[in-house]
C-alpha cells in the first residue's frame, strides 16, 4: 500500500471515529527528567507568587488553596535549601515528586484519636526516560478521604471533610491541581 493511500485511510478512519463520538488521542512523548524538574519548579514559583494574595483571606476555600500552593512552593526552592530536598526524591530508578499537605492539629479533639497528620501524594516518573508511572498516596490523615469519579478520569479528589472542600489532583498534570467545593 502506498504512503498516500495509508494517510487517506487514516484520515477517513479518524473522521468516522470523530463523527461517532469517539476520539483517537495520540500518546504524548514523555518529558525528559530535566523538563519534569523544570515544570515542577515553575509551578512552585507560580505558587510562591500566589501565596501573597491568599495570605490575608480567611474564607475556607482560600485556606486550602493556600495549603496547596505552599506544597507546590517547596518545589521552587529545591536547589536552594536542604529542607526542601524531601519533596523530590530519587529511589530505585524512579523520581518521586511529593505534594505534602499538613492537616494541622485539633486541640479540641473529642475522638481521643490523633486528628492531625500529613497528606502525601507522590507523582512517580521513570528516572531515565521521564515516563509518568503513576501516583501513590503515601499518607492520609484521619478524617480525610480519597474519591475518584468516571466524570473526571485523570483526577482524584481529596475530601478534607471541611465545608464541602475538595482538593482536585490532576494525575497526569499535577500543576493543574486545584481546590474546589461540591
Amino acid at each position: 500500500m502506498s504512503k498516500k493511500c495509508y494517510i487517506c485511510i487514516l484520515m477517513i478512519v479518524g473522521f468516522l471515529l470523530a463523527s461517532a463520538g469517539t476520539y483517537v488521542i495520540a500518546e504524548e512523548e514523555p518529558l525528559s527528567p530535566e523538563e519534569i524538574t523544570r515544570v515542577w519548579k515553575e509551578r512552585g514559583s507560580e505558587a510562591l507568587s500566589r501565596l501573597d494574595s491568599l495570605g490575608g483571606k480567611d474564607d475556607i476555600r482560600s485556606k486550602y488553596q493556600y495549603l496547596l500552593e505552599s506544597a507546590f512552593a517547596a518545589h521552587a526552592t529545591i536547589d536552594k535549601s536542604r529542607t526542601s530536598d524531601f519533596v523530590h526524591v530519587t529511589e530505585n530508578g524512579y523520581d518521586l515528586y511529593k505534594i505534602i499537605l499538613n492537616k494541622g492539629g485539633n486541640p479540641k479533639s473529642t475522638s481521643g484519636e490523633d486528628e492531625a497528620g500529613f497528606f502525601i501524594i507522590n507523582y512517580i516518573y521513570d528516572h531515565k526516560t521521564g515516563e509518568f508511572m503513576g501516583i501513590n498516596i503515601e499518607q492520609l490523615p484521619l478524617g480525610w478521604f480519597i474519591h475518584a469519579t468516571p466524570k473526571l478520569p485523570d483526577t482524584i479528589a481529596l475530601n478534607v471533610n471541611d465545608n464541602n472542600i475538595l482538593i482536585i489532583f490532576d494525575m497526569k498534570y499535577p500543576e493543574n491541581s486545584t481546590v474546589d467545593s461540591f
